[in-house]
């Protein structure tokens, strides 16, 4: 594409089985590919960067109250560190101000540090405060920070 960069679809989220309410082994049998192999595949296709979402935050607990049925924080950085290994960059970010304490702030933006330390992959890290207005968690007051 003359110089221009494919960045596109969140892969930890397209390749988490909960997300698609199977399995580990379902979800390898139905594909018969590895995340590793899956991956492979999209950036031999053209597939260059991928956003980093996070599901907007590296808290097991946070992410937990938020999304329970999404990739664990360990998960999401492992998929990314396969990404960025087979070559794909991606970027990172962090939705806070919402259900997060000040102390996992700090651990999502350790989580984020390490990884770049160990892989380099990473090109851009945007952060955004929660906005609550006309979303699915303000409908529930005991979930969003004071």
């Amino acid at each position: 594409m003359n110089g221009c960069s494919r960045h596109q679809g969140g892969l930890p989220e397209c390749l988490d089985p909960r997300h698609l309410a199977l399995g580990d082994q379902a979800h390898r049998k139905l594909s018969k590919l590895t995340t590793r192999e899956t991956i492979g595949r999209l950036h031999a296709a053209g597939l260059d960067s991928v956003p980093g979402v996070a599901r907007r935050f590296l808290s097991d607990r946070v992410r937990q109250l938020l999304a329970p049925r999404k990739t664990t924080a360990a998960e999401w950085i492992a998929i990314m560190e396969e990404a960025h290994g087979l070559g794909l960059r991606s970027t990172a970010t962090m939705m806070f101000a919402h259900v997060e304490t000040l102390a996992e702030r700090v651990e999502h933006l350790l989580r984020l540090r390490d990884s770049q330390d160990r892989t380099g992959g990473y090109t851009a890290f945007i952060s955004w405060t929660y906005q609550p207005q006309n979303t699915p968690l303000n409908q529930h007051p005991e979930l969003v920070a004071r």
